[in-house]
């Protein structure tokens, strides 16, 4: 048995397109119910070692995406200033959503870090979550 040095070389990358697609329509038929919303997440195949940790991250950015998106808006109609403070402890990343005015609006969300997890990576697509959102942000490293 051969050792494949690229998944390249295992999948034909036109089909699994196709078929992908189809298994999408195919759910989005099937679950077509007010209640549902289903968020697409598209990424190339990859060995199942690093499929989970990969999947996990789509989860956590998505579920931060929807968290951060929904309390900006409910203080933006509020009238007050939403601002984010990412904190860096114990192999995690906190991220905490406030307002600048005292308020009762106050989220806190945690990333936890993998020995897989490529920091800046994750540093990115939190940058890019809080530039979308159009965020004042601060990093505080106590």
């Amino acid at each position: 048995c051969g050792a494949f040095t690229d998944i390249k070389q295992l999948i034909n990358f036109d089909r699994y397109q196709e078929h992908s697609k189809e298994l999408m329509n195919l759910i989005l038929q099937q679950l077509k119910l007010e209640q549902v919303t289903l968020f697409p997440i598209p990424f190339a195949p990859c060995y199942l070692s690093i499929a989970h940790n990969t999947a996990d991250n789509y989860r956590k950015e998505i579920a931060l995406a929807v968290s951060m998106s929904n309390l900006t808006r409910k203080i933006k109609q509020a009238g007050l200033t939403p601002t984010v403070k990412f904190r860096f402890k114990d192999e995690q990343i906190e991220v905490i959503l406030s307002t600048r005015e005292p308020s009762s609006y106050v989220e806190c969300n945690y990333w936890q870090l993998t020995p897989y997890d490529n920091l800046a990576y994750v540093q990115s697509k939190m940058r890019q979550l809080v530039d979308d959102l159009a965020l004042s942000y601060e990093v505080d490293n106590n």
